[in-house]
Formats: C-alpha cells, sequence, structure tokens
C-alpha cells in the first residue's frame, strides 16, 4: 500500500514517541497526581518489555521499521522517566519537564523538514544521506545500545540520554526519508 495513501508521512517520525514526550510534558508541568504513580517499577519493566519486544522484532524483521523504532524510543522514554525518579525529584529538576518537550519539538522538527519535505530534496542532498546512513558508527544496532546505557547514568552523564536519543531520531529520519523517496520516485 502507497505510504502516501495511508498518510503516515504526515504524522512525526515517531508518533508514539512525540505523543508520549508530549503527555509526559504536560504531566509534568501541571504537576499531575498521576506522576507519583509513573514511579512505580512496574512502568520500568513495560519500558523493559517494549524494548526487547522491538529488538525481537527485529531479530524476526517482522514488523517494519518505523514501527519497531517507535516501540524502542517509547520504551527507552517510559524507562527513563520512571528510573530516573529515584535519583531526581521531578520538582528539582528540570530535566523532566525539558526532555519530554525537546523530544517532542525536535521529532515534529525533523518531520518537517526531512520526511514533510523530501520532495524538495535534490540529488546532492540525497547522496548526503547515503554517506550518513552508511556510518558504522551511526547504525541502529549501536545507536539503540548506547542508547540503553545510556540510561544507566542519571547522575554523572545525565545529558547521554538526550544526545543519544537525539541521534536515534536523526538516524531514523534520514532512513525513513530514504525509503519514502525510494518509493516515490
Amino acid at each position: 500500500m502507497n505510504e502516501k495513501r495511508r498518510g503516515y508521512w504526515l504524522l512525526p517520525i515517531l508518533p508514539a514517541f512525540t505523543l508520549l514526550s508530549l503527555g509526559l510534558s504536560y504531566f509534568v508541568s501541571a504537576k499531575t497526581p498521576f506522576l507519583e504513580y509513573y514511579a512505580n517499577p512496574i512502568f520500568i519493566y513495560t519500558g523493559l518489555f517494549l524494548v526487547c519486544l522491538s529488538v525481537l522484532l527485529a531479530i524476526k524483521n517482522r514488523l517494519h521499521f518505523k514501527y519497531r523504532h517507535d516501540l524502542f524510543a517509547t520504551g527507552c522514554l517510559v524507562i527513563w522517566f520512571s528510573y530516573w525518579q529515584q535519583y531526581h525529584s521531578i520538582q528539582d529538576a528540570p530535566l523532566f519537564l525539558f526532555y519530554p518537550l525537546f523530544f517532542a519539538l525536535f521529532s515534529i522538527v525533523l518531520s518537517y523538514n526531512l520526511v514533510w519535505s523530501r520532495n524538495f530534496l535534490d540529488m546532492s542532498e540525497i547522496e548526503q544521506f547515503l554517506k550518513i546512513s552508511r556510518i558504522r558508527f551511526f547504525t541502529f544496532p549501536v545507536l539503540m545500545l548506547l542508547t540503553l546505557a545510556s540510561l544507566l547514568f542519571p547522575y554523572f552523564l545525565y545529558q547521554a540520554f538526550a544526545i543519544t536519543m537525539s541521534f536515534f531520531m536523526i538516524r531514523h529520519g534520514v532512513v525513513l526519508t530514504l525509503e519514502l523517496e525510494n518509493h516515490t520516485n
């Protein structure tokens, strides 16, 4: 089925991740009582389940990569938000408000500049995207491992999660753009 007819290309590059990010930033800014429940370890296990499911689906090659990556990013965000509450107070640490807000805005900006504007790309830009997609350090397994490893350092490397997730989102946007460009041309 054509991606254009399905309308997926109109959504942000990681739709569930973007919606969860917006929801978390709203919950933190509104100081809702839901945040107390989010510190429950069941959310960490839910995030781990989503991450493991996305990896298993990637190994079995059962689901398109855009859905697997959305599962992975959503799972990492759930783990991050639940696990890091043990080390940082939501009221004292602005990262609980700004990281999800940054992720949502970054997803929308990447969607606009890469996927939604792909019809305006010329051949030199597509070649640059292909070069980026061939960088060995910039592969999905490496970025996934780095993102998961960054979740383990809530004190010393607290910015590592935002950085690795941003690289993951950039890689996903580039690969999605290249795939959609190949299907439409």
